[in-house]
Parts: C-alpha cells; sequence; structure tokens
C-alpha cells in the first residue's frame, strides 16, 4: 500500500491579496493580546478569590438591610423595605450562601479561565496565525494545498 501524498504549492500573492493579509495580521494581533490581557485579568481575579469576597459582601448588605428595614434603591437613596421586599430579600441572602458553600462564583471563573486557554490553544486561532501571516508577507507568497489524485486513477 502506498502513502497518499499531498503537496504545497507556493504561489506568488497580488498587492491586494498581501493588504488583506497586512489586515488580518493586525486583527489576530489585537485578538491575541485582547485575549491575552482578559486571561492575565481573571487569572488575577482567581488569585483574588474576589467572586467569592463580592458574593460575602452582598449577602451581608442584604442582610443588614433586613435587618434594619431600610435598603438603597439604584439612584442611592434610602428606601423603607415592604414584607415582600424582605421576603425577596432573604431568598437571596439563601441563595447567595448556597453559591458561597457551593463555590459556584470560583468554579465559574475557573471555567471561563480553562475555556479561553483551550481557546487560545487551537490552531485555528487568530493569535497562532500571526508568525504565518508575518511569512506570508515578507515572502509575497502563501503556500497552497493541493492534494494529488490517487495513483492508478486519473479522472478527465
Amino acid at each position: 500500500m502506498t502513502a497518499k501524498k499531498n503537496n504545497f504549492t507556493k504561489v506568488p500573492l497580488t498587492p491586494e491579496q498581501i493588504d488583506n493579509i497586512k489586515l488580518d495580521l493586525e486583527n489576530s494581533k489585537i485578538i491575541y493580546e485582547d485575549d491575552k490581557m482578559n486571561l492575565e485579568e481573571l487569572e488575577e481575579k482567581l488569585e483574588l478569590q474576589l467572586p467569592n469576597e463580592q458574593t460575602k459582601e452582598m449577602r451581608l448588605k442584604l442582610k443588614d438591610w433586613v435587618k434594619k428595614g431600610t435598603g438603597k434603591d439604584q439612584y442611592g437613596n434610602e428606601q423603607t423595605l415592604t414584607e415582600v421586599d424582605k421576603m425577596e430579600f432573604n431568598l437571596t441572602i439563601k441563595k447567595l450562601e448556597k453559591q458561597l458553600e457551593l463555590d459556584l462564583p470560583t468554579r465559574r471563573l475557573r471555567l471561563q479561565i480553562n475555556s479561553m486557554r483551550k481557546k487560545m490553544a487551537r490552531i485555528d486561532y487568530p493569535g497562532n496565525q500571526i508568525k504565518k501571516l508575518e511569512k506570508q508577507i515578507r515572502e509575497k507568497i502563501a503556500e497552497v494545498y493541493e492534494e494529488t489524485p490517487p495513483e492508478g486513477k486519473y479522472y478527465g
């Protein structure tokens, strides 16, 4: 059994194609830098345990409001809480306590970090195409994949 041969043929690029590749290169660099910055930010949040701290602060704030019987509206003005508001806040407090118990905020953050790392490791990720695009611009040649027909069978 003979191995199937696949070839890459070098094709010269037109000035228009080179301009498009330059735009793709710039776009790839922007995407890569943005994702890299977002990943670092998420990792810092995880190190500082910010999701759990924010959840704890929210829970304490709601408990305080229920205890006092007053809360702040979206504009920061003090409002007297109705019984319905208190019941709703108590449900929210229980939900936040359950989230802390299950460590959901941190788990969500870890999931975000892992999915971003996997996305950045993919072959077709724009950040991984930067060197290839730079080489195409520098050499003004693109490699085009051509599959050779199977031996002994010719289609015409």
